[in-house]
């Protein structure tokens, strides 16, 4: 997973995960090791869940996301 998509809190590590509506929860998850830019997350996601990995930091529990495919847009991330 991006490393930008993994937040901090005093609590630990955590994740935006979009729901099938579209609305957002904000997920805990546990790290493991990373390679580059990338982490392994050990726990707290099920296979197939898609994650926010940019535009996290505006999000709140229940906000509706716009789902972009990856490349799709520019690189200033607007």
């Amino acid at each position: 997973m991006p490393q930008r998509a993994v937040q901090q809190r005093g609590e630990g590590s955590y994740v935006w995960v979009i729901r099938d509506d579209g609305s957002v929860e904000q997920r805990s998850v546990t790290t493991g090791a990373w390679e580059g830019k990338q982490w392994f997350i050990d726990k707290g996601l099920n296979d197939g869940e898609r994650i926010v990995v940019d535009g996290a930091q505006k999000l709140r529990p229940d906000s509706k996301v716009v789902i972009a495919e990856a490349g799709s847009l520019p690189a200033d991330g607007s």
